[in-house]
């Protein structure tokens, strides 16, 4: 029911692999937008792509870093734009992300101590900023988490 992608080197699989990957139950409109962003990306050019994440990334974690008690656990040069929040002693992230969604129509994803129980001490938020973020967006959510953080 979900949608993936398996990108393998010409004949690494065989046929009867190929028919075994397959599903009877098909979501043709997530096909056709997957295809569409992957064509998408190509022609953006994937290195180019990559290059962005990095440079938000780093801009993300430097916008964020100690806004309203907030701890970012990423290097500032981490090559992803992904970044992880630890929140201040006393914040519930869960709570936090509800009204992050409610109030200001932000979504973040809440990540509890399951995901990563040997690193893990305590849950926090990730941010994964979209390619065409910039610094205003990070203001904007700057200031929102500050309005939600109590």
């Amino acid at each position: 029911r979900g949608l993936g992608v398996r990108a393998a080197r010409g004949g690494l699989l065989s046929e009867s692999t190929l028919g075994w990957l397959g599903h009877t139950e098909v979501n043709v409109a997530a096909q056709v937008g997957l295809s569409i962003a992957l064509g998408e990306h190509l022609a953006a050019g994937p290195a180019r792509i990559r290059a962005r994440l990095v440079e938000l990334g780093a801009m993300t974690r430097t916008a964020l870093a100690g806004v309203a008690g907030w701890r970012v656990v990423e290097p500032t040069d981490e090559p992803s734009a992904i970044t992880t929040l630890s929140p201040p002693d006393g914040v519930d992230p869960q709570a936090v992300r509800a009204r992050l969604i409610a109030e200001h129509r932000i979504v973040t994803t809440y990540a509890g101590t399951e995901r990563a129980p040997h690193e893990m001490t305590r849950p926090a938020l990730r941010l994964s900023p979209h390619v065409d973020a910039g610094a205003e967006d990070l203001e904007t959510f700057a200031a929102a988490l500050v309005t939600v953080t109590d």
